[in-house]
């Protein structure tokens, strides 16, 4: 069915991180010249796929996408053959017309183009965990440690570029140990665009200037100077660069040539541990996803096991023939190195994913992992009362499948709370968690079975304000009270009123007493029976105000 022709790096030691750390950096720079208008023609074409090549063309035709700027139409992308009928970005759409009357051109989707390219950086992530979008038309991938998967860079490079022009788009990459040397020798470097460790100086000595990421304006002005080539600025006094053409071109030159660090910002942090396959023929049905899922939980698993770790979230990534990542993930409540587990929770979710055209790698990640076992320390703090207890590992398959499919944040256990006042009496708490039972009272009083999520006003009728009502509507509905018991005074904690009364001027409405609530339990004519309490004490200024907090038996 498969071959594991491409195994991503696992780190299985410490050692081995450490080794991978050392070694020299190398990042590959994929460059899409005219992304814009290759989506659109791949789109009009009906979207073929790797496999189905689109149908050759004699001469292609000239198409370019238009936006509105200031009033005018101007041309935004364009494709080669535009370009070589000089329609280029900037050109008005009249004067293009007038040059190509027989010009192609759509409505220019910016937006539509970034969120694709995202979409073609997560497909890139087949090749490395590090990637990033490099502005509206490239990705940039940190290849540190991965060529060797595919034999070599080379390899790794025609495979990303295949992959690509079988789809119809035109693509360019090149290879370095700077983020900046490999932008440069993607876009100006056709003969050699793989730049071997340390040479990367001679390498940009003869590319334009135009290859340090500069502006248009800055980059005219040093050809005006008679310096074309990156070579000609390595001789030249940085300050006078500087200040004669801003930092940045400094920067960028230092950058290039490995004298100054760059970030490298990818999308995603890459995962703890990961393993995959890839495909000598494209897949697409359940059973062989099924099948796939469950040799990769075996080969995680196992990899957890020899580092006495378990995974809490885990996905499944599906990289598509159309550069699409189709994808799914849990969540474990506990760490866990079972593969079966696993497998049983993804199982569930396999019917979202979407194979599309086929199927060319699927991996499995574990994105956060945790020791397996709890230390001893761990075991004297939880006995010292600083952490919380044990938790109960028993109902952590149980837990694992409501999460997943309810959601983690609907799946919790109740905790009573030291607190008399009734909605702070409860608290939610981890649905695992085995908590210490409390050993206080609430002085033997009835409390009703359901307490509403938050206390209701009502409208009562009471002989004196201290009494208890004689009737009250709540919800529209008049009760008239038989039987009434109270009252029962409850109040807040102290210490939650000092933040309070302390600024009573940011509190205009607050009286220094609405905390103090007097509870009824009172039963109307019909036998109902109800929850009510009077907040605050009476005043000649304010009525007291009446709530509706549960409901009895």
């Amino acid at each position: 069915m498969s071959t594991n022709r491409h195994d991503p790096i696992l780190p299985p030691s410490p050692q081995a991180t450490l080794s991978h750390r050392l070694l020299p950096r190398r990042y590959l720079s994929l460059w899409l010249p005219h992304w814009a208008t290759d989506r659109w023609q791949l789109h009009q074409a009906g979207g073929k796929t790797a496999g189905q090549p689109a149908d050759p063309q004699p001469k292609p035709h000239p198409v370019a996408a238009i936006a509105s700027s200031r009033g005018r139409r101007l041309i935004m992308a364009a494709n080669e053959a535009a370009m070589e009928e000089h329609l280029t970005p900037g050109l008005s759409l009249a004067d293009a017309v007038a040059r190509y009357p027989e010009l192609v051109h759509f409505e220019a989707d910016p937006s539509g183009d970034t969120m694709a390219l995202r979409r073609l950086a997560f497909w890139c992530q087949r090749f490395s965990p590090l990637v990033a979008v490099d502005g509206l038309d490239g990705v940039m991938i940190d290849i540190t440690g991965c060529a060797h998967l595919w034999q070599g860079e080379d390899r790794l490079r025609q495979d990303l570029l295949v992959s690509l022009q079988r789809r119809g788009f035109a693509c360019r990459a090149g290879i370095a140990d700077t983020i900046g040397a490999a932008w440069a020798v993607a876009r100006f470097q056709e003969q050699s665009p793989i730049v071997a460790d340390q040479e990367r100086k001679t390498a940009l000595a003869v590319l334009p200037v135009d290859g340090l990421r500069i502006d248009s304006g800055v980059a005219e002005g040093l050809r005006r100077l008679g310096l074309r080539a990156i070579g000609d600025l390595y001789p030249l006094p940085r300050a006078a660069l500087a200040k004669r053409f801003g930092r940045l071109l400094v920067d960028r030159l230092d950058q290039a040539l490995g004298d100054l660090a760059e970030p490298f910002n990818a999308l995603l942090s890459p995962p703890a541990h990961r393993v995959s396959l890839t495909f000598a023929e494209p897949v697409g049905t359940p059973e062989d996803i099924d099948r796939a899922m469950h040799i990769l939980a075996e080969r995680l698993s196992q990899d957890l096991t020899d580092q006495g770790s378990g995974a809490r979230r885990v996905r499944l990534s599906c990289y598509r023939l159309d550069h699409q990542a189709s994808e799914i993930g849990i969540g474990l409540s506990l760490p866990t190195a079972t593969a079966k587990h696993l497998t049983d929770l993804l199982a569930k979710k396999l019917d979202r994913i979407d194979p599309g055209p086929g199927i060319e790698q699927i991996m499995l990640t574990a994105q956060r992992v945790e020791p397996l076992r709890q230390h001893q320390a761990d075991l004297e703090k939880n006995r010292a009362g600083t952490r919380p207890a044990m938790v109960n590992t028993t109902l952590a398959p149980l837990i694992d499948r409501l999460a997943n499919r309810l959601g983690p944040d609907r799946i919790f256990r109740l905790a009573m709370v030291e607190s008399h006042v009734p909605e702070r009496a409860v608290a939610k708490t981890d649905p695992l968690a085995m908590t210490d039972k409390l050993n206080w009272t609430v002085s033997g009083r009835i409390r009703p079975i359901r307490l509403l999520a938050h206390p209701e006003p009502v409208e009562v009728m009471a002989p004196v304000p201290d009494d208890p009502p004689i009737q009250f509507r709540w919800r529209h509905v008049l009760h008239r009270v038989r039987v009434a018991e109270g009252p029962e005074r409850i109040t807040d904690e102290w210490w939650r009123r000092i933040g309070i009364t302390a600024n009573q001027n940011a509190i205009r409405d607050y009286h220094q007493d609405d905390n103090l609530r007097d509870y009824y339990r009172v039963e109307d004519t019909e036998g109902r029976r109800f929850w009510l309490y009077r907040a605050g004490l009476y005043h000649l200024h304010h009525a007291p105000r009446w709530f509706m907090h549960g409901l009895f038996a």
